[in-house]
């Protein structure tokens, strides 16, 4: 196995656990980092599905994944508010266009119908019932539970450096349809370890977390 690869594997684990378990404790630290990871794989999977994935398009698969992901980032960093928002809408993408990879629609306009679907949910859920806690949990599960997976992927050789390079999680699971249903379980347990460790946190608007008295 190529030294990169053992590399990658490692960090992804690291990384994995440490969001899937700590994610809501340490988001004022990770949000720009999160945000730029997400709107990276939402602006490249977006490009892709549109474009499909070729030698010419994956420069403009890069670009737009960079574009998006540090426009994001440096949204979360001045407004929070808006950060919950965005990362909604980010969240409810990647759900609704992970399902419809699941079903059998790897890429086209389905694909991204689903997410936007999906992501205005995920808005108006979060807007009016104010879950914001909530939701930076289930999306650091999620996230963090997808890089322990890649990973673990990496290790065992089912998938490349590359496949991870490109953003192809909804291909990935379109490769490995058992996977989407570990995946979906892991991050209900690492959401409920997270659950129990955040009862005397809760993330304000204004200040991310704070102590709450028990």
């Amino acid at each position: 196995m190529a030294l990169e690869t053992l590399f990658v594997a490692a960090l992804l684990l690291i990384f994995g656990i440490a969001l899937s378990l700590q994610g809501y404790k340490w988001f004022k630290i990770l949000l720009p980092i999160l945000a730029f990871a997400v709107g990276f794989t939402a602006g490249s999977n977006a490009v892709s599905n549109v474009y499909g994935v070729s030698i010419f398009s994956s420069l403009v698969i890069a670009v737009a994944g960079l574009i998006l992901g540090l426009l994001l980032a440096v949204i979360v960093y001045l407004s929070f508010n808006l950060a919950i928002i965005l990362l909604g809408a980010l969240f409810g993408y990647t759900i609704g266009s992970a399902i419809a990879s699941f079903l059998g629609f790897e890429t086209g306009l389905i694909q991204i119908v689903a997410g936007l679907i999906l992501a205005i949910i995920a808005v108006i859920i979060v807007v009016r019932l104010n879950l914001p806690k909530y939701l930076v949990i289930a999306l650091t599960s999620l996230i963090g539970t997808e890089a322990i997976l890649g990973g673990l992927l990496l290790l065992t050789g089912s998938i490349s450096v590359n496949d991870l390079k490109l953003g192809s999680w909804e291909s990935i699971l379109s490769q490995f349809h058992i996977l989407a249903i570990v995946w979906l379980i892991l991050a209900a347990g690492a959401a409920l370890i997270q659950l129990r460790r955040a009862k005397h946190y809760e993330l304000d608007l204004s200040s991310c977390a704070r102590q709450v008295p028990s």
